[in-house]
């Protein structure tokens, strides 16, 4: 089966400590089922307690426990008034398989008409290039209304001066003479050059690894020279053939060094000087006999490029010296502080635009924390460093720092706690106070918050007390301002004032120890965000024993957002705790250390530090394959490792449970050894399913591997750059051209093509007309620096090459065009130094080096990019279509994991340590994959378009509809871990009989998802008809909402002298359930269950159950709403998904 096979319809697998006999919701054994077509029939509706009249009891969705999302579904199917086909009453039982539901096709779907920009369409394209060129003149002057290039190169002069200096240095040792001819004689250019391609703008790690992976390729290089050299001159008959022998060997040396390139981009500076050495050996001089070899170039070119590596080394570390960990250390601060800014928004008074305010800064979190922190990480991890800091503790700062932003990525961003009103009234209380902090902390409540995570000093005598009239939403949310806005205001306060201390790390980088007041100070604001915490948990204890604190309350929308922004700040401020002892920790422990590189190795060939990925030029698209590899990693591990807490028995394919794995997994019978016979069997979901291979061979795994390498991209694309390059070289082997090929340095035609053309780049015409210009300001200013004061004067060319280098390192490094100023410095430093080392120039000999040299340095260029247009290109347009397929497959499994893990797991099976460390990597990357595809739909625009207009803007919508999607799984998740969805059913007979509707609305949306992705990955149009995910969960509802009226009228009717309503039957239901023993760890984490009293299984129902309970069961039902909202906006938004994926593929008429 393949791994994106909607194999998802399955639930996961059954209860297996819950006394439901003759159950197995993990699996599609038809006994498991009971057919809701048979629902009227009197036996089962007499088991379940229902009666025949359909008429007798309300069906308002409001009166649901899910009664929000109900609501949402049943409003949004009148809106659309969608036509269901007929089922002729079928259903499918069997297993593997579910039921859809389909509907008679819109007549129209949502897409987007203004593809083209509005300037181009209204006024054509010389309005629009006119614009876009002020555009571009505008982004190179101001960066925004408050940041302007002088500021830029104020924060950035530092790198500007070294990228500088160095260079400057190179060109100084290349014009004095007797330093010139000593270093390489007429190729001591190849010193500049070795210098501009090592620029010493990086960390001292990095430098030092790409100087000895340099130094180690063109030893190499120079050996395999040698030996072509001596080969091609050998005999007789191979010296008077020497260019065939030097061809054969450049294709093979190539075809190595430029698949190497491409497949592990971690060797690209070893791969790239192997490739210089070698073109230049193999077209510089063609002789015919041992005599005429000239053994000393080897020597030119050795001494020259070597120090042009030393020279870039040296100042990286003699001139403002980057250790990695200054950067690092930088980052993080940075992180903090975009969480601290996220949170004063949150208390700030002006509500203008509030909500896309906090929008912007909730999405600036969370690119820096999932984003540029992971990737500061990662380049941390990959090189030699020296740091004053453990690993191991900056990995767990790291990883706190994720898990604090997990309840804030999630958090409501609606909600009317904290309006301008309540904030007004807040800071005046706060102006107010006149007592200082000493004093308010002396009020404050003495005991050690430590001791207890959430008070247990209160009992109430009641929960859930109805209200004598329905209130209205603003008296609801009136009432939870009244009594939650201090506290949660005051919990921020302090939250912010820890993080604003936290950031203390940077000065931990800067001073060789930590100051006891700086800890001391962290401690003291760490112990009273404690004490918020707990004040924040007497107030709502409070308000449980209060008469309001009704379950009218969970039946309105804003009062949940209400709850859940309580809850999850609660979180939030429970994990920056953990967060500051981490901080503690660094700062005790502060020392030089050197720190190898302990990325796996396997990753780090696959990827490039950033700085050296952006001077490579090939814009953002190794990030994107990068980010694939990485979800592809971490989705094969997911659905690979046993995560659940029950014992796994795989030989013998059961389950039993981790409690009773070592005393009920085997039995003594009469001296022989039995199976339990209360074994489960194993979990429905089948794991190796979703394998990236499904071969046990491995030796035929590794052949699969191998003809995938000999046929991949990569492999195409050196066979292409071959084709290319002998076309190039061919005059240098020719005895009719070699002369005047290697007179005028012909040969540097195909060495800038190689050196500036990329597998995974393919620009536009403005793109190719950039570099060429930048090309010719060089050649036009290396001339200008010779015919200068007649002819070629140290001191005017030195002038030149300084007054060059300033703004071309400023296009380089701060406005990222890497391969436009790379190519006019190349040209410059060729132009000015060739004419210079020959010495006795005049104008004519000058002008013509000057135009020989540099027209063949403007083909090499001008063919660098059309490259990748031809043959087996990379076309980004090409490669969003496929990365769209892949998002979609992924978002698929995400849902299905948490559909799995979380929403059907089996019971007393809460999510493991482990399965939330693979949930918080897998949305990391998520995020990571997703802000690579919006990156490659930038490339996408870049492109040439010859024959339609691109739909780039229908791709950032459907971008932008996943991305939701993701936050929706992510809030699910979250939500998902404090509830079993099991404990909400009335009985056995309900949860029998709702086990296909559950298993049809999750299959509807893996379905759809299936059925884009491969759309997507086929170019296939969308079909006709797909399952409606909105009205399959509708449909699930409808019978929730059925059931628990139909058991409401019961109860009301057959047990008069019972008082209790149905609700509070189920309540108490609910709590014996939750008062049994649990291995759950999930609410241990919010601290939250230390009081709640252990029962039997045989407890009596009216037997005084604890506010505790009550208080578990309140936040029980607060998560299971907001997972059921979060599961409804997926299923609606599924319809956005498909109508833009039908936008930008088609829909099939048939």
């Amino acid at each position: 089966m393949s791994r994106d096979f909607p194999n998802s319809s399955r639930i996961p697998n059954p209860n297996l400590l819950r006394p439901d006999i003759g159950i197995s919701k993990g699996s599609y054994e038809s006994p498991s089922y009971l057919s809701l077509h048979d629902s009227t029939s009197k036996t089962v509706r007499n088991a379940m307690g229902l009666r025949s009249n359909k008429s007798s009891f309300p069906t308002s969705p409001q009166l649901s426990t899910a009664s929000l999302s109900h609501l949402r579904l049943t409003n949004l199917a009148k809106t659309k008034n969608w036509e269901l086909l007929e089922d002729f009453d079928l259903e499918e039982l069997r297993d593997g398989f579910f039921d859809p539901i389909f509907t008679k096709p819109e007549k129209k779907y949502v897409t987007i008409d203004n593809d083209i920009d509005p300037a181009r369409k209204i006024k054509g394209k010389g309005a629009h290039f006119k614009r876009k060129l002020i555009t571009i003149l505008k982004n190179y002057f101001i960066y925004d209304e408050k940041t302007t290039l002088s500021h830029v190169l104020f924060d950035n002069w530092q790198s500007l001066f070294k990228y500088f200096i160095a260079y400057f240095i190179s060109i100084v040792l290349c014009v004095i003479h007797p330093s010139g001819e000593w270093i390489g004689h007429k190729y001591r250019y190849f010193l500049p050059i070795a210098t501009l391609i090592h620029h010493p703008v990086r960390n001292i790690g990095i430098q030092v690894e790409i100087s000895l992976m340099s130094i180690i390729g063109a030893v190499f290089a120079m050996g395999w020279s040698s030996l072509a050299w001596y080969i091609s001159t050998a005999t007789k008959p191979t010296a008077s053939h020497q260019g065939g022998i030097l061809f054969q060997s450049m294709i093979m040396a190539l075809w190595l060094s430029t698949w190497l390139k491409a497949y592990y981009q971690r060797t690209l500076y070893f791969s790239l000087s192997f490739s210089i050495a070698i073109i230049f050996f193999h077209t510089v001089d063609l002789v015919h006999s041992p005599d005429e070899l000239k053994w000393i170039l080897f020597r030119d070119f050795g001494l020259s490029y070597l120090f042009g590596i030393l020279v870039s080394l040296l100042v990286c570390i003699a001139i403002f010296p980057h250790f990695g960990n200054g950067q690092l250390i930088n980052r993080f601060s940075d992180s903090i502080d975009t969480i601290k800014t996220f949170l004063i928004c949150i208390i700030d008074k002006d509500q203008e635009n509030k909500e896309i305010k906090l929008r912007d800064l909730q999405n600036s979190m969370i690119r820096s924390l999932n984003i540029d922190l992971a990737q500061e990480f990662r380049d941390f991890l990959s090189q030699v460093s020296i740091s004053k800091f453990k690993t191991e503790d900056l990995k767990t700062l790291r990883n706190n720092l994720t898990t604090l932003s997990s309840p804030l990525r999630v958090l409501p961003l609606a909600g009317k706690i904290l309006d301008t009103s309540e904030l007004e009234i807040l800071y005046k209380d706060i102006s107010e106070r006149k007592l200082n902090q000493e004093n308010e902390d002396s009020n404050e409540i003495s005991e050690d918050t430590s001791k207890f995570d959430t008070p247990t000093s209160f009992k109430a005598n009641g929960i859930f007390t109805p209200l004598g009239s329905k209130g209205t939403n603003i008296f609801f949310v009136q009432i939870l301002r009244n009594t939650f806005s201090k506290p949660i205001f005051e919990l921020i306060l302090k939250m912010i004032v820890l993080l604003d201390s936290c950031e203390v790390i940077s000065k931990f980088n800067n001073d060789s120890t930590a100051s006891k007041d700086e800890m001391d100070n962290l401690e003291r604001n760490m112990t009273k965000l404690k004490k918020r915490i707990y004040n924040l948990d007497v107030t709502y204890k409070k308000f449980t024993k209060s008469s309001f604190f009704s379950n009218d309350l969970l039946k309105d929308h804003d009062c949940v957002n209400i709850f859940l922004f309580l809850r999850y700040l609660r979180n939030a401020a429970k994990d920056l705790i953990i967060v500051t002892n981490t901080v503690l920790k660094m700062g005790s422990n502060i020392h030089r250390r050197l720190n190898l590189p302990k990325y796996p190795l396997k990753r780090a060939l696959h990827r490039l530090p950033k700085q050296c990925s952006i001077d490579e030029g090939s814009g953002n698209a190794l990030h994107y394959f990068e980010t694939k590899k990485d979800v592809d990693d971490i989705m094969e591990k997911l659905y690979n490792s046993y995560t659940s807490r029950h014992a796994y028995n795989k030989g013998q394919d059961t389950l039993v449970s981790t409690t009773d794995a070592m005393d009920s997994a085997v039995v003594e019978n009469d001296g022989k050894k039995e199976e339990n016979s209360a074994a489960i069997p194993t979990r429905a979901i089948d794991h190796t399913d979703f394998n990236l291979h499904t071969t046990k061979n491995p030796w035929r795994y590794r052949f699969w591997r191998f003809t995938i390498i000999l046929g991949g991209q990569e492999m195409k694309w050196t066979f292409k750059i071959l084709f290319v390059m002998t076309f190039l070289c061919l005059p240098s082997w020719l005895p009719e051209s070699y002369r005047w090929y290697q007179e005028y340095q012909c040969w540097w035609c195909p060495m800038i093509f190689f050196m500036l053309s990329h597998s995974r780049y393919s620009g536009q015409w403005n793109t190719l007309i950039r570099r060429i210009c930048f090309g010719l300001i060089g050649i036009f200013w290396g001339w200008a620096a010779n015919q200068s004061r007649h002819f070629s004067n140290s001191f005017v060319v030195a002038t030149f090459a300084g007054l060059i280098v300033i703004p071309f390192a400023i296009n380089h490094l701060i406005f990222y065009n890497t391969r436009s100023s790379f190519t006019g410095m190349i040209c410059f430093t060729i132009i000015a130094l060739e004419p210079f080392s020959k010495g006795n120039q005049t104008t004519s000999k000058i002008w013509k080096n000057t135009w020989t040299t540099g027209l063949a340095l403007l083909i090499g260029v001008a063919l660098s990019i059309p490259v990748s247009w031809l043959v087996w290109s990379f076309r980004a347009k090409s490669e969003l279509r496929i990365s769209i397929s892949s998002l979609l497959a992924y978002l698929s499994q995400s849902y299905q994991s948490v559909t799995d893990r979380y929403l059907y797991r089996d019971s007393h099976d809460a999510p493991t340590e482990l399965t939330l460390a693979f949930a918080h990597i897998r949305e990391v990357r998520l995020t990571q994959n997703i802000e690579a595809i919006r990156d490659l739909l930038k490339m996408a625009r870049n492109e040439p378009s010859f024959v339609y207009e691109y739909p780039s803007l229908k791709y950032k919508e459907l971008i932008d509809s996943c991305q939701f999607l993701m936050e929706r799984i992510i809030e699910a998740r979250v939500s998902g871990s404090f509830f079993e969805v099991w404990d909400r059913d009335l009985d056995n007979e309900t949860t029998r009989a709702l086990l296909s509707l559950r298993r049809d609305s999750v299959s509807s949306v893996i379905f759809v998802f299936y059925i884009l992705s491969n759309c997507f990955r086929s170019k296939n149009k969308i079909p006709k008809y797909l399952p409606n995910c909105v009205l399959a969960r509708k449909k699930l509802f409808d019978f929730i909402d059925k059931f628990e009226h139909e058991r409401t009228y019961y109860n009301n009717n057959a047990v008069e002298e019972n008082n209790n309503t149905a609700q509070n039957t189920l309540l108490k239901k609910a709590l014996m359930k939750i008062s049994k023993p649990q291995i759950d760890d999930d609410d241990a984490e919010d601290g939250e269950e230390d009081g709640v009293d252990k029962c039997n299984n045989d407890v009596n129902e009216d037997k005084y159950v604890d506010d505790e309970s009550y208080e578990k069961l309140h936040w029980t039902e607060v998560h299971g709403i907001a997972f059921a909202r979060a599961f409804t906006d997926i299923s609606e938004s599924m319809q956005r998904v498909i109508d833009g994926s039908k936008a930008i593929l088609g829909e099939e008429y048939f």
